[in-house]
């Protein structure tokens, strides 16, 4: 496989349809939104905000996680239906594929749910049997991290690997689920090199990204921060119009890169097919106009 190719050519498209960073987005940013919150409410615990100050930003937080992650499972299958548009020469309009993406919601919320119980069961099966250990003796306990820290590892990335897979399969194809996972399934066991190279080039893409904003917001932030150290004014206008101006830089960013990212894996999606040009037959008809 021709990485660099891949690359390329998920720039270029990336970059010549600029209306797909609207739905990379919520692509790249949806799932980890509000992560945090227990340690947030622990920190307000801790000084001495009250309880209706905290139950109101659980309320706030909760609702924003949950319309993030209502928006990433929408604007996922918008984005892979897009660029299977797009790749088979389709006539490709935003607003079409943002429809579509209806189309795919519940089999996407249905892969993600899967994909998140199947980590939990990875996660619980490595942390059991170090919890035990170490209950017996503490050598014990850390020679099995050794052991089963790396084991967690590798079952999260076979995990994520079919997860990304099973939902260009349920677009591409308009497969249900199982054979979405069947599927996905089988193109990571017959190329289990390829998607761990793919999964090393997105770690380090997503860390390239992340360098960039924080250059950008660095560059943006200078100007607000000198203007709020010469009066309370200067304070108050940086407060004003530092912060959106960082916070579009971020969503210009992450716009990009997941717009990137979802045409890098639907690309090798087609690659691993053997014919990038021309995705499977079975492509549902509403998707693309050939």
């Amino acid at each position: 496989m021709d990485y660099g190719r891949l690359l390329n050519h998920s720039w270029n498209l990336a970059w010549r349809f600029k209306s797909l960073w609207v739905l990379g987005i919520f692509v790249s940013g949806g799932v980890p939104f509000s992560m945090s919150w227990q340690d947030d409410t622990r920190t307000l615990s801790q000084l001495g905000a009250s309880d209706a100050v905290i139950l109101t930003l659980f309320v706030v937080a909760t609702t924003l996680a949950t319309i993030s992650l209502i928006l990433y499972f929408l604007t996922s299958g918008s984005l892979i239906d897009a660029v299977n548009r797009i790749t088979r020469g389709g006539s490709y309009r935003l607003g079409e594929s943002f429809s579509n993406g209806f189309h795919f919601f519940w089999r996407m919320v249905g892969l993600g749910l899967l994909a998140f119980m199947s980590i939990l069961v990875v996660v619980a099966v490595c942390a059991v049997p170090a919890i035990l250990l170490f209950l017996v003796s503490t050598v014990l306990g850390v020679i099995s991290l050794f052991i089963l820290v790396p084991v967690a590892i590798a079952g999260i990335f076979v995990v994520a690997a079919v997860y990304q897979l099973a939902e260009r399969v349920v677009v591409v194809r308009d497969s249900v689920v199982g054979d979405a996972i069947d599927e996905a399934w089988m193109l990571f066991r017959r190329h289990l090199g390829q998607n761990v190279i793919l999964t090393l080039m997105y770690l380090c893409i997503s860390l390239g990204f992340g360098m960039v904003f924080m250059m950008l917001a660095a560059l943006v932030a200078v100007p607000f921060v000198v203007m709020a150290l010469t009066s309370t004014a200067g304070l108050i206008l940086a407060l004003a119009f530092g912060i959106p101006a960082v916070l579009l830089v971020a969503i210009l960013v992450e716009g990009i890169s997941g717009a990137f990212t979802s045409a890098m894996y639907t690309l090798f999606y087609f690659e691993l097919l053997g014919s990038p040009a021309t995705p499977p037959a079975t492509a549902p008809s509403h998707g693309v106009t050939v």
